[in-house]
């Protein structure tokens, strides 16, 4: 049966319209969701940051070191140069240096201490820190009145150039043809040029030598020390003695010229070498005197080992002695002469006599039976002999001998004691 013509129409749109409209809804939700997944877009990158000018870098570095500066300032002692302040600005505010400075102002307080305040940084003054050319390091300030000034080995005028400087000045006119000893003692001039004079303590107690080692200033150098060291070239860095030696260990030998040598000091340049050589002369004394030797029989391995323990032990023992003796019983204790006396007849003199039985008896190869007899035979008679002998000439060494000669003065009255050593252990 064939529907009517109306019939057939209505139905070709529906099929129409069934086919088409799936079609146009798909479209429609593919531009949406292509619409949705659309990124905006991208906004215009902004212009690079220009790099910063000289003058505002200068400014911000201006601006840290005032800072910095604020900081600091209540910490930072009068008298230090304004180039030497700016580069070791962080070293005022650690602990240790505030400390430091309280330490140093009590002791001002209630003692003598050089050199005076404004006087401790003199070596900042004399030249800019990038103009050093030399560093001579010294170990602690002279003790004695009018003495230091901030410049280690230096004294004013008229103060007559101390025994170490005088060393010198002896070494200047032998090695440089038409140096002449200038007749006194002060170094500002080596310091105008660049010469910087560095103690590694700045303070000290009068009279009373190292009485402010390890408080802090030794930490405080270091820093200029290294800051030489690694922001400088060419520096000519003189150490002498082991001290000097110790503290430039760190310092580039490949960037700086190092220099290295005994201290100047008579204490360091006669104390090992004539303690050795008179000991090994009074040894020498002994056999001659014995009328059973002949002059071909002469002990050599006896001088020998008389020569080593002078050379090892009577002057570095001596020395350590007197050292510790002048901070112990310091000059400004009024007893300090009996007091002295008494420390060195009662306590160091059998001390001493024991270490000497001692080492001679290893260096003679002998076992502990033999030492325990020459000490039963002979430590009594020697120690009454040394009471005798020594006495008088030790209340004048230890009392009236600047500290700097007493090994030599003993050793030269010990060239005749050792030969009576060398005789009583027999």
């Amino acid at each position: 049966m064939f529907a009517p013509p109306s019939q057939r129409c209505l139905l070709m749109f529906s099929t129409s319209v069934t086919r088409v409209l799936p079609a146009l809804c798909f479209a429609q939700y593919t531009k949406i969701i292509q619409k949705k997944r659309k990124s905006p877009e991208p906004e215009p990158a902004s212009p690079p940051a220009a790099p910063l000018s000289s003058e505002q870098l200068e400014r911000i570095a201006r601006n840290k070191r005032a800072a910095l500066e604020r900081l600091t300032s209540a910490q930072i002692p009068a008298g230090i140069g304004e180039g030497w302040r700016d580069k070791l600005l962080a070293e005022f505010g650690k602990p240790y240096f505030k400390q430091l400075t309280t330490f140093v102002a009590e002791e001002r307080k209630r003692r003598t201490v050089y050199p005076p305040a404004d006087q401790v940084f003199t070596w900042t003054q004399m030249c800019d820190i990038r103009d050093v050319k030399v560093v001579i390091l010294g170990q602690d300030p002279y003790h004695g009145p009018n003495q230091a000034h901030g410049l280690c080995f230096s004294v004013k005028r008229p103060v007559p150039p101390p025994p170490s400087l005088e060393n010198m000045y002896k070494e200047l006119v032998s090695d440089i043809p038409g140096f002449q000893h200038p007749g006194h003692g002060d170094l500002t001039g080596w310091a105008k040029q660049g010469v910087l004079l560095l103690n590694a303590v700045l303070t000290v107690r009068a009279h009373n030598a190292n009485s402010h080692k390890d408080k802090g200033w030794e930490t405080f150098t270091d820093a200029v020390v290294q800051w030489l060291n690694t922001n400088l070239d060419g520096v000519v860095f003189m150490l002498w003695g082991s001290y000097a030696q110790k503290k430039g260990a760190a310092i580039n030998r490949k960037r700086h010229h190092v220099l290295q040598t005994v201290h100047p000091s008579p204490l360091s340049a006669h104390r090992g070498f004539f303690g050795g050589i008179l000991t090994a002369l009074g040894n020498l004394l002994s056999q001659n005197l014995e009328a059973r030797k002949k002059a071909g029989a002469i002990d050599g391995t006896g001088v020998a080992r008389y020569a080593v323990y002078g050379l090892f032990i009577t002057g570095p023992v001596s020395h350590c002695f007197y050292q510790l003796m002048e901070a112990l019983i310091p000059t400004t204790d009024p007893h300090c002469i009996i007091k002295r006396l008494l420390l060195d007849r009662l306590i160091f003199a059998p001390g001493f006599l024991l270490i000497f039985y001692f080492v001679m008896n290893i260096l003679e190869f002998k076992g502990w039976e033999e030492f325990e007899k020459k000490l039963k035979g002979s430590f009594w008679t020697a120690l009454k002999m040394n009471w005798k002998v020594w006495t008088p000439f030790q209340f004048v060494n230890i009392n009236f001998v600047p500290v700097q000669f007493r090994v030599l003065f003993a050793n030269i009255v010990a060239l005749f004691w050792y030969a009576y050593l060398a005789s009583v252990r027999k």
